[in-house]
């Protein structure tokens, strides 16, 4: 769908124009807020620019961390450099959509489940099964008064 974040100027732009197309140019009977309400709670069910563009971003976030395509392999050689995922930044160099995918790699992280597998592609340190990493955990452990 998107590979890149469409500007807040534009899906507010086309938002207006599907709007004015769906009232033919006439006052609007309900405002596009309500009519992209799910049709359960009575709305019209389409859906908003600004969810499917960040849903385009998380799936390309998920590819990134899953898929052993042409283009996560490039993006992990170019900006990842052998790290993992968790420990992504983005300098103000870097491309539009690299910003946009480090932006929102915490929220996929936060919500994806990880199978161990044989082991070669976990990161005990950044992997998300424990609470905190094990890093912060080794940290509050040291840190514990034992009695003794």
């Amino acid at each position: 769908m998107f590979s890149f974040k469409l500007p807040s100027v534009v899906i507010k732009d086309l938002e207006r124009m599907f709007s004015n197309f769906l009232w033919n140019n006439k006052m609007h009977a309900r405002t596009w807020k309500d009519i992209c309400i799910p049709k359960r709670e009575e709305g019209m069910g389409i859906r908003r620019l600004t969810d499917l563009n960040k849903a385009s971003g998380v799936r390309l976030v998920w590819r990134l961390c899953t898929s052993q395509s042409l283009w996560s392999k490039w993006i992990s050689t170019h900006y990842l450099k052998s790290a993992h995922i968790s420990q992504c930044s983005a300098t103000p160099y870097d491309s539009g959509t690299w910003k946009w995918l480090c932006s929102l790699k915490d929220l996929v992280l936060s919500n994806m489940k990880i199978s161990l597998g044989n082991g070669d592609n976990t990161f005990l340190f950044y992997d998300n099964r424990l609470p905190g990493n094990v890093v912060n955990l080794a940290a509050q452990i040291n840190s514990a008064q034992i009695p003794a």
